[in-house]
């Protein structure tokens, strides 16, 4: 089972190696520091993650659900298989991050950078990346439906 920590923590530097299976529902964890974590499997719905650096961070089979990770730095995070369902990362940094599998339905990352990441097999039903980087990133197998291209396109 989850371990469950307080609702509407604030957290700035953290710098904790291993916080798999942990439940930071609902906390205010903006501008926190997860460098090289261990947060696989983790519950993350509705955290606020704005400004958040998280590089090279293990995320995967994490639930992020309605999270925002608005100007969150992901580069080269696994988030393979991870929940981003709802979630805002609006203007994130995710070059070179791995979400093979992962679920961002309705996710919104418009201005993202997805540079050279791995989206195979990603569910990407009406997520937006509009004004977004998907240069270089791998697409195969993705399930798009009425997705939002950077370009503004609708991919049916």
């Amino acid at each position: 089972m989850a371990r469950r920590l307080p609702v509407r923590i604030r957290l700035h530097v953290v710098r904790f190696e291993q916080l798999d299976a942990a439940d930071f529902t609902d906390a205010l964890m903006g501008t926190a520091r997860f460098t090289r974590s261990n947060l696989t499997k983790t519950i993350l719905r509705n955290v606020d993650l704005r400004k958040a650096r998280l590089p090279d961070a293990n995320l995967a089979g994490a639930d992020l659900s309605m999270a925002a990770l608005d100007f969150a730095f992901l580069r080269g995070a696994k988030l393979d298989g991870a929940k981003l369902a709802d979630v805002r990362l609006i203007s994130a940094e995710l070059t070179e991050a791995s979400l093979v599998g992962a679920d961002l339905t309705d996710a919104d990352a418009s201005g993202a950078n997805f540079r050279a990441a791995d989206l195979s097999r990603a569910e990407l039903s009406g997520a937006s990346f509009r004004k977004g980087d998907l240069y270089d990133t791998k697409l195969d197998d993705a399930t798009f439906r009425d997705t939002i291209m950077p370009d503004g396109a609708t991919r049916p």
